[in-house]
């Protein structure tokens, strides 16, 4: 399975129309960081990295080596939910939960973690080391933002942290976010933890006299880890436009890209599965080419106004 089956919508068009986008992202990626303010800046910096993949799946990834990328789509899910879920509280509590995540306790306990590894594994290097934070300080931040979670959404709560993604993505879009977060947090949780279904769909039997063995290169999948790569990671770079496009102030050029890059997802023969057809050693059914067309050209006159919002239509009884 490829990205670049002859369609509408093949890799070559995608990656046109991802070079169409570049003049807004060239211009959306500067940043002024007072004028900006924290929240859009790390926008910002989400969007370019988002764009950057996509781009890099298109033009640069390779069979070979497009298993080692496959996290990248889980960070870029994980920061457009975040991101979208934060975009709705107003400008002080944002800043807030910005400021928090690089200045707070969970970066004093990187430091700490730092520390500790340099000390048994590396010792003598020089390192960033935390400084002394007072525990009434510590107290005053927890207390802080367990009140900035109680006034926006989650009132009993009463923890500094932030809530688990899952739940954002369930408060932002039940029955739709949460479905892509779920799928994204699936896939590329079988490329980072331990999982024997994911090992062995890395081997590949050369012999058919020699029943049983085999070789074992994440390569061996590459055409399949490099259309996800493409598929879902233009995909994601879609949602941005959809979840942001007033704050980043989308001109109608790009937004007309955003709608041409829907429809060649849209018009794409086969998306990748998490479980398929060739690892199951089942043949991919055939014989209904037309008519799954035909479904595609319907899907991709129902997304003008994005995957999610044509989703959410879909779910509406």
């Amino acid at each position: 399975m490829t990205a670049s089956d002859d369609s509408a919508g093949d890799v070559l068009s995608t990656r046109r129309h991802l070079a169409d986008l570049a003049p807004f992202i060239d211009s959306a990626r500067q940043c002024g960081m007072i004028e900006d303010g924290a929240f859009v800046a790390c926008l910002k910096a989400s969007l370019a990295k988002a764009y950057d993949f996509a781009v890099f799946a298109e033009n640069d990834a390779k069979e070979a080596t497009a298993f080692f990328s496959m996290g990248t789509l889980r960070s870029i899910c994980e920061d457009i939910i975040v991101l979208r879920l934060v975009s709705t509280f107003n400008e002080a509590d944002q800043k807030s939960v910005i400021m928090s995540a690089i200045q707070g306790p969970a970066f004093i306990s990187a430091l700490e973690r730092q520390v500790e590894f340099f000390k048994l594994f590396r010792p003598g290097q020089p390192i960033i080391r935390p400084g002394t934070m007072p525990q009434v300080k510590i107290a005053s931040h927890d207390s802080h933002m367990a009140a900035l979670w109680a006034r926006n959404g989650w009132p009993r709560r009463n923890d500094p942290k932030p809530p688990p993604t899952e739940q954002m993505a369930r408060k932002i879009g039940p029955g739709t976010v949460d479905v892509l977060y779920n799928y994204i947090f699936r896939l590329t949780s079988e490329t980072v933890h331990f999982n024997p279904r994911a090992l062995f769909r890395t081997g590949w039997e050369r012999d058919s006299g020699a029943r049983g063995h085999m070789t074992f290169a994440p390569s061996n999948y590459g055409r399949y880890f490099l259309a996800y790569c493409r598929i879902y990671g233009t995909f994601l770079l879609t949602i941005y436009a959809e979840f942001f496009g007033d704050i980043l102030a989308l001109p109608d050029s790009a937004k007309t890209t955003f709608k041409v890059l829907r429809r060649a997802l849209a018009l794409q023969p086969r998306w990748p599965e998490i479980v398929t057809f060739e690892e199951m050693n089942q043949p991919v059914p055939k014989g209904h080419e037309i008519l799954g067309m035909l479904q595609h050209f319907m899907v991709a006159e129902d997304i003008e106004d994005g995957f999610i919002a044509a989703a959410e239509k879909a779910k509406t009884p």
